[in-house]
């Protein structure tokens, strides 16, 4: 009963997980730096809806997202998926019930980056007009809004331009030398 709970609340009220890094987080860019991004990209953003594989939490990870989401004033709401099957309710109740504004996914992690998980999370997303800030490039390629990494020259964002246009969304300018963007 506890993980159905959990997943309506909101993840600053409480999270317990084991030990797990994600994959987005292990490209080198902090909660921080990608929540800043979000709010670079969509300043009047105000709700995020996280979709988490529940049986790969991680406490200290949560705890960085929650001190950043605290920190630049956003408030966000935790999905919690246990298998293929909750993905779609979990989503659901992100939109319709948390009113969420964007939809972050933080890990590519066998779960949640399966080809029909992943193509239901963008088609999803893009029909509700949000964007989707995706772990990695793949999701992006398959049109996902955008996703970070951290590289030799500082932070680099990879950006599927046919989905920023339908979302009518730009990137900043002081962004453009390290913004790379899909091709198709």
């Amino acid at each position: 009963m506890l993980n159905v709970v959990r997943g309506a609340l909101m993840l600053v009220a409480a999270v317990v997980g084991t030990a797990f890094t994600p994959a987005s987080l292990n490209s080198g860019v902090t909660p921080m730096q990608q929540m800043y991004i979000m709010k670079e990209v969509k300043p009047d953003l105000q709700r995020v809806g996280i979709i988490w594989n529940k049986n790969t939490n991680d406490e200290a990870t949560l705890t960085k997202i929650r001190r950043a989401g605290t920190s630049l004033k956003v408030q966000l709401f935790l999905a919690e998926v246990a298998d293929i099957s909750d993905i779609a309710p979990q989503f659901r109740q992100l939109t319709r019930t948390h009113k969420v504004e964007a939809i972050w996914v933080l890990e590519d992690d066998g779960l949640i980056d399966q080809k029909t998980s992943k193509n239901f999370l963008i088609t999803s997303a893009m029909k509700a007009g949000l964007p989707l800030f995706a772990p990695s490039d793949s999701w992006v390629n398959a049109g996902a809004f955008i996703s970070m990494k951290k590289e030799a020259g500082g932070l680099s964002l990879f950006v599927n331009k046919s989905a920023a246009a339908a979302l009518s969304l730009t990137v900043p300018e002081k962004y453009a030398e390290r913004t790379q963007f899909a091709s198709n």
